[in-house]
């Protein structure tokens, strides 16, 4: 079982960006009153010199959908190679 992700997650950080934090979440559904997030939530952008900014989530849950959307876990990915590192230890899905 992994921590579902939330608006405020953070990321690891990858090939020389920053770690950075979901900004996206879904406010009809909200764990301990933040937003979850889902596929397709944008992570704040994170730039370096001559690297196009980018950024939302691209893998979730196939276990758990909230408005037919799969909940975003620790360890998913974004769609830069980011990874989701952060979530609510009192909400596992699995």
């Amino acid at each position: 079982m992994a921590a579902a992700a939330k608006q405020g997650s953070t990321t690891s950080g990858h090939g020389g960006f920053h770690p950075t934090v979901v900004v996206g979440g879904n406010g009809q559904f909200k764990i301990y009153g933040s937003p979850i997030a889902t596929t397709g939530h944008a992570i704040a952008p994170h730039v370096k010199p001559k690297s196009p900014p980018h950024g939302s989530v691209v893998l979730g849950s196939s276990k758990m959908l909230v408005y037919g959307q799969p909940v975003v876990l620790v360890g998913d990915g974004t769609a830069c190679g980011d990874t989701v590192v952060s979530g609510e230890p009192r909400f596992n899905v699995g």
